[in-house]
């Protein structure tokens, strides 16, 4: 097996596994893969983060819905408790959800920790931008509705209806389930963090449930008239779209709507809020990146930088 394994020469694997279709046909699928003999560090930077970052958020949810192990070492790390490998929440149980958390954590730092070793890496700014992209998207794992403290504004139903999607989606569905996309009216991709956020802006944002529309207190009401031509206006409630009105403005946000439907797979409805009202409770929710039921995203990536400089 050691001389067939020689660096730079090819192996084959094949896979075959026998399922039911929905309509009950039975089905053997085989799977045949090429892999190329590489080293253990150039195997770390060829790494696919999407479809990893799926697998990760679905076994996840399967630990909640189950009961099971994440598989994830015992670590010790300076904070970001990511002692525990086995996550022991269920939807059933009194036990918190911060278990599956710890067991995620734990996950992170096993990975990158490894990688580091590898490389002499101590710094999170040293790391590729597929590692840069993993980091992020990681983060945003451990802001799954599903996972997300006891304490926090999320019921029992939001977090089953949330396991039950992220658990047959698909990598792309999974991955905009994840970690939102967030588009301001001239279709700018915009990171889910308040310190992002303009007053002086419109966003869209592709929620679990809905089409999110954010209009910044500070907007122009000459703007928001042309959203809503014809409709009555109150900004401190949902504000009711005029977007079959011929005008840039509302051809700007169809077209970052469509943009977002088409990501998320679904006909979401289109739900209007504005920053100067009362009902900004779920655009801030979505903001996973800011102190969200848990540490921002600097606050996450300042705890793993601290952890990687503690590698022996």
């Amino acid at each position: 097996m050691t001389d067939l394994c020689r660096m730079g020469q090819y192996m084959y694997f094949q896979l075959s596994y026998l399922y039911t279709a929905k309509t009950n046909i039975r089905y053997v699928r085989v799977i045949t893969k090429r892999v190329k003999c590489e080293s253990t560090l150039n195997f770390f930077q060829s790494i696919n983060v999407q479809p990893l970052i799926a697998l990760f958020a679905k076994k996840a949810s399967f630990a909640i819905r189950k009961n099971t192990d994440i598989s994830a070492p015992v670590c010790a790390v300076v904070s970001l408790d990511a002692t525990r490998a086995v996550a022991t929440a269920s939807l059933s149980s009194q036990q918190p959800f911060e278990t599956v958390n710890n067991a995620l954590y734990g996950a992170i730092f096993a990975t990158l920790s490894y990688y580091c070793k590898l490389t002499s890496f101590t710094q999170i700014q040293q790391f590729p931008a597929k590692f840069q992209e993993f980091i992020c998207y990681a983060f945003a794992v451990t802001k799954m509705s599903c996972v997300r403290p006891i304490g926090s504004k999320v019921f029992i139903d939001e977090r089953a209806s949330f396991m039950g999607r992220i658990e047959r989606a698909s990598v792309e569905e999974a991955i905009n389930l994840i970690y939102p996309m967030c588009l301001d009216i001239n279709g700018n991709r915009t990171r889910l963090s308040a310190d992002m956020f303009s007053q002086e802006q419109i966003y869209i944002i592709g929620g679990p449930y809905q089409v999110l529309v954010f209009i910044g207190a500070n907007v122009d009401l000459q703007i928001i008239q042309q959203l809503t031509v014809g409709k009555k206006v109150n900004l401190q409630g949902i504000i009711e779209l005029n977007l079959q009105e011929d005008n840039e403005i509302v051809h700007n946000m169809n077209q970052q709507i469509r943009a977002i439907q088409a990501a998320c797979k679904y006909n979401l409805p289109v739900v209007c809020v504005s920053g100067q009202g009362r009902l900004t409770g779920p655009i801030f929710a979505c903001l996973i990146e800011s102190r969200i039921d848990g540490p921002s995203f600097a606050d996450f990536t300042k705890q793993l930088s601290a952890n990687l400089q503690n590698i022996k």
